[in-house]
């Protein structure tokens, strides 16, 4: 990674950084597919939501501002699936192509694999090259897909779905 850049745990303070770059995506691209962007409330709610197993980390820049973040979030609601992770990434356009995404995706991939999840899984949208190339450069395998699961900017939407597991 390139620039003076660190990573560490997230702090309440950072959710507006963090707010400010998911509601860009949601804004402009089917990197998510949220419609709506995400309040104040919304971002407290979502970040009260995660804890030492489940973790958010943050890339910032010197000066302190947020350029991008990761977290890991269970997979599904039932209990039987708390073996396994799934993993978000999200950078600032202006960070990107900086090895930003990779470092925090690796970061998040090693807690997981410390925490011991049997898997972490990635789900991205088709379209998402660079998050594809970025799971894969780390390891992830592709798993399967979802075709036209969802929708975004009156398209259709398809589901890459890749995993990386314990050595």
């Amino acid at each position: 990674m390139t620039g003076a850049y660190a990573i560490r745990p997230a702090e309440i303070s950072d959710l507006e950084g963090i707010r400010e770059i998911l509601n860009h995506f949601i804004r402009t691209s089917d990197a998510t597919l949220d419609y709506d962007e995400k309040s104040e409330a919304d971002m407290e709610s979502w970040y009260k939501s995660h804890n030492d197993r489940y973790p958010v980390y943050v890339c910032h820049e010197e000066s302190g501002r947020v350029v991008g973040y990761a977290s890991l979030s269970p997979f599904a609601a039932r209990a039987g699936y708390q073996a396994s992770a799934e993993i978000s990434v999200y950078v600032r356009e202006e960070a990107q192509s900086r090895g930003t995404g990779i470092a925090l995706c690796e970061r998040m991939t090693s807690l997981g694999m410390e925490t011991g999840f049997t898997a972490i899984t990635a789900i991205m949208t088709s379209t998402n090259k660079p998050s594809i190339r970025m799971v894969e450069i780390l390891g992830y395998q592709r798993t399967g897909s979802l075709r036209n699961i969802g929708a975004k900017f009156g398209r259709p939407v398809s589901l890459e779905i890749y995993q990386i597991y314990p050595q």
